[in-house]
């Protein structure tokens, strides 16, 4: 560090933005309170690695000038291996250690998973494996060890293509003038990409390259202006700290509902490109913490999600005193990493050995690649772990097997399917739960798929969509709602005497705590942005008025929704087993009431005025204290929120207590007099009935 502080050309606001933008992410990630919005630090980083980048490949273009026809291989490989030098040793000693740690402590599925996603963060290809498998702020992303490697992704992709393009434009017109125009017209494009997909396509628009592109840009566009603009004193001064003012905002204003990037994430960035601009070498930014933390902060990135992983894998993540440990160690690893493995490998890949030693570099991500790909390709390696573990983790993958078949959650190709005979005694409808519970259903009316003239039903079910009509998600995407009106096209060309059963989830909005602000996933007349009592009346509404067309012409059952846990069920008790401790979960009965008041409340109202009969599930999951996640040491989830194969065997004696026989269908409809009159009649009673809700 003293050998580049004392360089006259060294730029200690540089440093000084690495520092506040490591320190913003680690603190976010940690659930420290203030920084709800810490996650602009990476946007930061982004455009530090474009201005440094960008002045590095500027500089080499002009140094080269006319000759660069003839050494552009050259020039591209000293680039990439300097690249290479900088990003490599600290990751691969990274993953080295967390694939040895988890032979030991991850049980075969979380093993297969780290494999995947090591190999994965070797090959820069992370943000495409996490944008396909969830979202950055979902509750799995606490389960994926490498999930942070996501933005060193995107940068290398960049890195790639980032000197091919200078390179090009260069050969057509030398000169910064036309590098300015052709960065400012990518800003352009890629930021108008990014706030389409932010609001079509999220989780896209949050990891991938081209909507990440113009925050890597912005700072190639501040190094290229800063040589056509002179700053005095004073205005250098008052324009670093609205560029620190912007960043600051974005650590409050912004939180994990924000929609991002996007527009958003303009204010980071132009705060960021303001802080460059300024080139100012204030005190707070020589500040040898500050600086520290700068040089620090790749390696203090790349250790601190572990640790925090491994403080939710251990269960301590809410204890103030295990957050501290764990932001103690993130820094005593990332300083360990730089001084031993950054510092080291920097010194000892030099420019001298541009073949042989990158090339041990080869060697060395070759040494761990392998193994992760044959962890990966060996499905976790069966047999490290005890057999109770592995049975425990077993009940994941415990799941309906024609769930792909019959389980629509992407395109408008909907599924139609029957589980058991010709002889339809039910239909089936709803979310992922449909799909959880359908075939407790066929137990329970004796259905034999073999069997053509046995007991069957009709099932469908669409991924987070309930069976609401008018519903949008806040995406605008319209499938949901195109695909409940399939079923109900569908339900309507069957007999009358064909009973619905719909079965969805309870988590499409919570009640938030005092002074917690939470996002609907869905809306129908306008997207709102937090859950607010006219929205909860407003889903509540939605509710009568789809339940009640379709129990106009069929008799309809509706479940009560599922127990959600506190945490992945199957993983946490394999956990837990493995560490010897008592592994059971469960909630308390009047958690799970609370949670879910709301949708009582409404089948309650529609239990009275629809003709609708409300199946109490708690009645099979809970006694009068607690909802079980688990039994004699066996889970019944395979997540958090839905019950296994293993689990819903508890809910078919419910559905044979519906008596589903054919005298039962007719005498049902026998009872079905003038629904259209009914339903209309009670129009007004059904707005009237519900309560004016605030909390709880």
């Amino acid at each position: 560090m003293t050998a580049l502080a004392d360089t006259p050309s060294f730029r200690y606001d540089i440093n000084g933005l690495r520092a506040i933008a490591v320190v913003a992410v680690v603190l976010f990630h940690f659930n420290v309170p203030g920084f709800a919005g810490g996650f602009v630090g990476v946007d930061v980083f982004f455009v530090l690695s474009g201005f440094l980048m960008t002045s590095i490949l500027v500089k080499g273009l002009e140094r080269r000038g006319s000759q660069l026809h003839r050494g552009a291989t050259t020039f591209l490989w000293h680039f990439y291996v300097a690249r290479a030098r900088r990003i490599l040793p600290a990751l691969l000693f990274l993953l080295l250690v967390l694939l040895i740690v988890g032979w030991w402590l991850l049980p075969q599925g979380e093993y297969r998973a780290l494999g995947k996603h090591a190999f994965s963060a070797l090959t820069f290809l992370s943000n495409v494996i996490f944008w396909r498998e969830a979202g950055y702020f979902d509750t799995a992303s606490h389960e994926k060890w490498l999930l942070h490697t996501w933005s060193l992704s995107v940068e290398w992709q960049f890195y790639l293509l980032l000197p091919v393009v200078l390179m090009l434009v260069w050969r057509l017109r030398p000169g910064r003038v036309m590098l300015l125009y052709v960065l400012a017209a990518g800003i352009a494009a890629s930021l108008a990409l990014s706030i389409w997909a932010t609001e079509r396509s999220p989780s896209a628009g949050f990891f991938m390259l081209p909507t990440r592109a113009w925050q890597m840009l912005a700072g190639g566009l501040a190094f290229l202006l800063a040589d056509k603009v002179t700053l005095r004193q004073v205005q250098a001064r008052w324009l670093e700290i609205i560029g620190l003012g912007c960043i600051g905002l974005a650590l409050v204003l912004f939180d994990g509902g924000t929609p991002w990037p996007g527009a958003n994430a303009l204010l980071p960035v132009v705060g960021a490109m303001l802080v460059l601009l300024s080139a100012r070498q204030s005190a707070w930014a020589t500040l040898r913490m500050v600086q520290w933390l700068g040089l620090s902060s790749y390696s203090i990135y790349l250790w601190h999600w572990p640790v925090f992983v491994g403080l939710y894998y251990l269960e301590i993540n809410g204890s103030a005193l295990a957050v501290g440990i764990g932001l103690l160690l993130s820094l005593l690893l990332g300083a360990l990493s730089y001084h031993l493995i950054e510092n080291t490998s920097r010194h000892w890949i030099s420019h001298d050995g541009l073949v042989k030693k990158p090339a041990l570099i080869a060697a060395f991500a070759l040494l761990v690649a392998t193994p992760a790909l044959a962890i990966y390709h060996m499905e976790g390696v069966d047999g490290r772990m005890p057999q109770e573990v592995e049975s425990i983790y077993a009940e994941t993958f415990n799941i309906n097997q024609r769930r792909e078949e019959c389980h629509h959650s992407k395109g408008e190709d909907f599924p139609w399917c029957t589980f058991g005979g010709n002889d339809i005694r039910a239909i089936v409808v709803g979310d992922s739960h449909a799909a959880s519970v359908v075939t407790a259903v066929q137990a329970a009316l004796g259905g034999d798929d073999a069997d053509p003239h046995s007991p069957g039903i009709l099932y469908s079910s669409h991924s987070s969509c309930p069976t609401l009509f008018d519903i949008k998600r806040e995406t605008h995407d319209w499938t949901c709602a195109k695909f409940n009106d399939f079923l109900a096209e569908k339900i309507a060309d069957l007999p009358a005497s064909i009973p619905v059963i719909i079965v969805n989830s309870g988590g499409y909005f919570q009640i938030p705590d005092v002074g917690e602000t939470l996002k609907p996933t869905v809306y129908f007349d306008k997207p709102h942005e937090e859950v607010t009592p006219e929205f909860i009346r407003e889903y509540q509404q939605a509710m009568i008025a789809s339940t009640c067309r379709l129990a106009a012409d069929h008799a309809v059952y509706l479940l009560r929704p599922i127990p959600a846990m506190p945490g992945d069920v199957p993983r946490v008790m394999a956990r837990r087993a493995l560490l010897g401790l008592d592994g059971e979960m469960r909630i308390t009965r009047d958690e799970y009431v609370e949670d879910t008041m709301a949708i009582w409340e409404v089948q309650d109202i529609v239990d009275v005025s629809c003709n609708v009969e409300v199946l109490d599930t708690a009645a099979y999951l809970c006694d009068e204290t607690f909802c079980y996640g688990s039994e004699a040491g066996r889970p019944l989830y395979y997540d958090s929120g839905h019950i296994s194969e293993y689990g819903n065997r508890k809910l078919i004696p419910m559905f044979e207590n519906l008596g589903l026989t054919t005298d039962h269908r007719l005498g049902m409809q026998a009872d079905r007099t003038a629904p259209h009159d009914r339903q209309t009649d009670n129009d007004a009673h059904h707005m009237a009935v519900l309560p004016d809700r605030g909390r709880g």
